[in-house]
């Protein structure tokens, strides 16, 4: 009888690799770690050879079988839990990840920043607006320079009259 690759028994009902059917959504990467607590076992029986690890484990009083036998590492994915399945929502920490008082908006797998009123745009509201830029509203050829103090939203606006 011919079994699928990474699974094996007559039915290939048996799991020999967990990772090989990519168990981790949206992106997560698969971190195999074996089916048994005792790493002795999952060295001896091969790392991948859940068959072996599961049949070793149960006669050790000393090891836990693991279920799963792999973790998912959701790092950067946007995305939490056992598969990377659950959105991750990256506004509920303070302060979240927008920069100049730029609101926060949680989305599926991300989240954008809302950075109207702030003085600022960009991903983070963390590019400066030029209000002077655009227009000079100053009379009589007077110019207008623009500061602004860290970490504030605090706009000096010093106005030099010729």
């Amino acid at each position: 009888m011919h079994t699928l690759a990474r699974y094996s028994g007559p039915l290939c009902e048996l799991v020999v690799d967990s990772c090989y059917s990519s168990p981790c959504y949206n992106q997560g990467t698969c971190r195999y770690r074996g089916a048994c607590s005792c790493s002795d076992v999952v060295i001896s029986c091969g790392w991948q050879d859940e068959l072996c690890q599961r049949e070793r484990c149960g006669q050790r009083a000393d090891c836990d079988l693991l279920t799963p036998s792999y973790t998912c590492d959701c790092t950067g994915t946007g995305y939490t839990g056992l598969q990377c399945a659950q959105d991750d929502n990256e506004c509920r920490d303070t302060p979240g990840p927008c920069l100049n008082n730029g609101v926060c908006v949680n989305t599926v797998g991300g989240y954008s920043c809302n950075c109207r009123g702030t003085g600022y745009h960009g991903d983070l509201c963390d590019v400066d607006d030029d209000e002077c830029e655009d227009q000079n509203p100053c009379f009589n050829q007077g110019s207008l320079e623009e500061r602004r103090t860290l970490n504030s939203n605090l706009l000096v606006v010093i106005v030099h009259a010729f």
